[in-house]
């Protein structure tokens, strides 16, 4: 009588795409210069997902400078959110970090505004 031993690669093998843990989604709706944005991201896994809005250009701007590591290289702006989204994510994020996503709004517009954010590395709707 033979008995199997399970191995990582089986268990590997055994994983679905239910199985994938999302992403955990964080959204400071008074981002402002970014430090307690900066303080999140710092303590927040790969893949999680702080989303910074304000409605003043000028701070997002600010941000968005400070937590540059943390933007995602793109060359399409896929979010279709016509309020926000920041054409110059050219931080150089890798898949060890958590990404920042800087969206200008008010947070009480946050709702309509965010409703067809995606993922910039995987695509899929960030809020539904």
């Amino acid at each position: 009588q033979s008995t199997k031993i399970a191995t990582d690669a089986d268990a590997d093998a055994e994983t679905t795409e239910e199985d994938t843990p999302r992403p955990r989604i964080f959204i400071d709706g008074t981002l402002g210069g970014g430090g307690h944005s900066s303080c999140l991201l710092q303590n927040l896994s790969s893949m999680d997902v702080l989303i910074g809005c304000d409605v003043d250009p000028s701070a997002l701007a600010t941000a968005s400078t400070r937590l540059e590591e943390y933007l995602v290289k793109t060359s399409n702006n896929d979010n279709d959110n016509e309020e926000g989204g920041d054409d110059n994510a050219t931080g150089d994020n890798d898949d060890a970090k958590p990404i920042f996503i800087p969206i200008q709004s008010n947070f009480r517009d946050l709702e309509g505004n965010l409703q067809n954010l995606k993922h910039p590395t995987t695509g899929e709707l960030l809020l539904y």
